[in-house]
C-alpha cells in the first residue's frame, strides 16, 4: 500500500500541527512511513519546554492517532532540530482588534526572522524507539548540521 506523504503532511499541519506552531514553538513533518515506522522531523524553539523523549513520543502518537493511514505505526525515528535562535519564528495569531497594517507588519517580521533563522546552523539529534514502549529508545547526535 502506497501512501501520499504530501497529503498526510498537509492534513496534519492544518488540523494539528498549526496549534503547536502558533502556541508552543514546535513544528513537525512526516518524512516517510515504512515497515510500521514513522520517520518524523521535529523543530523546536526555546518556547517548547518538554524533554526530547516526551516530545518524540507525544508527536509520534499525534501523527499515529490523527492520520488513519499511520494507524499501524509501532516505531518511530524522530530527528529533532533545536531552533535555539535569537529570531522569533513560527506562527502568529491575529486578534479582531488589530488593524490590517499591524497584522501585515507582524507577518512580514516573522517571515524575515524565519528566513534569517534558516541560515543559522542548529543542533540535531535522532531518537528511535517503540511508540508503545517509550522506555525502549536510542539516540544519536548530529551536531552542527545545516538545514
Amino acid at each position: 500500500m502506497s501512501i501520499d506523504i504530501s497529503a498526510i503532511n498537509s492534513y496534519h499541519i492544518h488540523n494539528v500541527d498549526k496549534h503547536y506552531r502558533m502556541f508552543a514553538g514546535l513544528s513537525s513533518h512526516l518524512l516517510d512511513f515504512q515497515n510500521d515506522t514513522l520517520f518524523l522531523e521535529i523543530s523546536i524553539s526555546r518556547r517548547w519546554a518538554k524533554d526530547v523523549w516526551t516530545t518524540a513520543i507525544q508527536i509520534a502518537n499525534d501523527w499515529k492517532k490523527v492520520n488513519k493511514e499511520l494507524a499501524s505505526a509501532r516505531y518511530y525515528q524522530v530527528t529533532i532540530q533545536f531552533l535555539d535562535t535569537k529570531y522569533e519564528t513560527g506562527g502568529a495569531v491575529a486578534t479582531a482588534n488589530q488593524s490590517d497594517h499591524e497584522i501585515a507588519t507582524r507577518i512580514y517580521h516573522i517571515m524575515k526572522a524565519t528566513e534569517a533563522a534558516q541560515k543559522e546552523q542548529h543542533q540535531k539529534i535522532v531518537l528511535t524507539g517503540n511508540i508503545d514502549e517509550p522506555i525502549n529508545h536510542h539516540w544519536s547526535n548530529l551536531n552542527n548540521t545545516s538545514n
